[in-house]
């Protein structure tokens, strides 16, 4: 009879990479070679390659993420964080930062050990608060923030500009001195990180004044690409935009492989959608290529949106993933958070992820890769068990392209490895489903445990 320590390697390493992302510190603990396998497969990141990992947050809770693009897509919505309402998730480099919904703490999570930190804001500020998450060269984490507050019936804006060592003693945050002669809309308020630093698309605060007023050789760019780099805690140039402003555009920005930037971006009153990837990107130096332009004229009476939405890419499929709500049309039609498939031959899907229960809370998506990095609890920093309120969780798989509206969908009461395991041999092995029951015929080894 077959032991779980007997497994050839390249059946542990599917298993492994059908492990949820939150149970993968459990399964390092299943058997000694499980754990040295995980580590290489951290090292090597070749799945976060073959599919999107990552954290959703949807009507204010966050889901782990897999969405599989090699055969036919799926979804897998893993673990709602009930003990929280999460309005935004950001990833750099293995540790994710979820902001709470009234942005008075935030909390700072490596999924892959299993280890939290709860961080009080000391602010009041609301939805004008923008963060991010990032690192500087030592590979140490940081945190910036920085709210825009309107001063009632001057129309003066107040600026400031804060930034927070996640591994810091002192657990407290420091001013930044900042100018800024541009402005990030709330449409772009969402940062992406890559390589330590945030990109932002932002607009010049001088947009409005009149041509006449700039010198001839000023180089004025309205919509522009800005870094900030966490190494020397400032911002950087502006960086060009392979649009322009003779047109209004909406635009989003994702991180492709931990390397580039991608930017979709649409014309308004154009049915066409353009992809941009960075050939080069760097806090003072950027260059961009076209990856594939979609033509939305077929679908210009669908409800659907794809308006600034969070979004990834695959690669060698030229395929986009945009996540995004329904176009609102009145009080008696709610709205649905989708999945919008795009593909440069005009290929075209839409994966129904459920009834939003927030109307103006668009899902958004970070891409996750694992890591061994560690979060410090210092005596003023406070512990928080995420991993232990992942009580339950669903499968949300669509069937097929040809036969979309079709899916199946599995609820299990309870998070347990040895079963997660079992569904992960079954899944290995091609069978269709997995009945959750004792089976006499799996034994589970658990001696080499350590």
């Amino acid at each position: 009879m077959t032991m779980i320590s007997d497994l050839p390697e390249e059946l542990v390493v599917e298993i492994l990479s059908r492990v949820p992302l939150t149970s993968l510190s459990a399964a390092r603990s299943t058997v000694k070679r499980w754990n040295a396998l995980s580590k290489d497969r951290l090292v090597c990141k070749g799945e976060a390659r073959q599919q999107f990992l990552g954290f959703m947050v949807m009507d204010m809770r966050v889901c782990s993420v897999r969405f599989d693009l090699l055969n036919a897509p799926s979804i897998r919505q893993i673990g709602k964080l009930d003990q929280f309402q999460i309005s935004d998730v950001f990833h750099c480099n293995g540790l994710v930062l979820c902001v709470m919904d009234n942005y008075s703490r935030l909390v700072v999570w490596n999924p892959y050990l299993g280890q939290t930190k709860l961080i009080e804001s000391g602010t009041a500020h609301f939805r004008s608060c923008y963060y991010s998450l990032g690192c500087d060269s030592c590979g140490s984490h940081k945190i910036l923030r920085f709210f825009n507050d309107s001063v009632q019936g001057s129309g003066r804006r107040v600026l400031k500009y804060e930034i927070y060592d996640v591994n810091s003693s002192s657990n407290s945050w420091r001013v930044l001195h900042v100018t800024p002669d541009w402005y990030i809309s709330s449409d772009h308020k969402r940062g992406v990180s890559l390589k330590g630093n945030t990109y932002w698309i932002a607009i010049d605060s001088r947009r409005n004044e009149e041509e006449d007023q700039l010198e001839e050789d000023q180089i004025v760019l309205y919509d522009f690409l800005l870094c900030f780099d966490f190494t020397k805690e400032r911002f950087g140039p502006r960086l060009q935009l392979p649009f322009n402003d003779f047109f209004e555009v909406t635009s989003s920005l994702c991180c492709v492989r931990e390397e580039q930037l991608a930017l979709m971006f649409q014309h308004s009153g154009f049915y066409k959608m353009e992809i941009w990837m960075t050939t080069k990107i760097e806090p003072q130096e950027v260059s961009w290529s076209k990856f594939f332009a979609f033509d939305m004229t077929p679908y210009a009476g669908l409800n659907c949106a794809l308006r600034h939405g969070s979004f990834f890419i695959d690669m060698e499929k030229k395929v986009a993933v945009l996540f995004d709500l329904t176009i609102f049309r009145d009080s008696t039609s709610p709205r649905r958070d989708i999945a919008y498939i795009i593909g440069e031959d005009g290929y075209y899907m839409e994966v129904d992820l459920g009834k939003s229960e927030c109307d103006h809370c668009r899902p958004v998506a970070c891409s996750y890769v694992p890591s061994l990095v560690q979060i410090e609890i210092t005596s003023h920093g406070l512990a928080c068990n995420i991993d232990a309120d992942l009580k339950s969780f669903e499968h949300i798989v669509p069937c097929g392209i040809a036969d979309k509206e079709e899916r199946q969908t599995l609820c299990f009461s309870e998070e347990v490895i040895h079963e997660q395991l079992v569904s992960c041999l079954a899944k290995a092995f091609s069978y269709d489903d997995v009945v959750w029951k004792e089976d006499p015929s799996v034994i589970l080894d658990t001696q080499d445990n350590e």
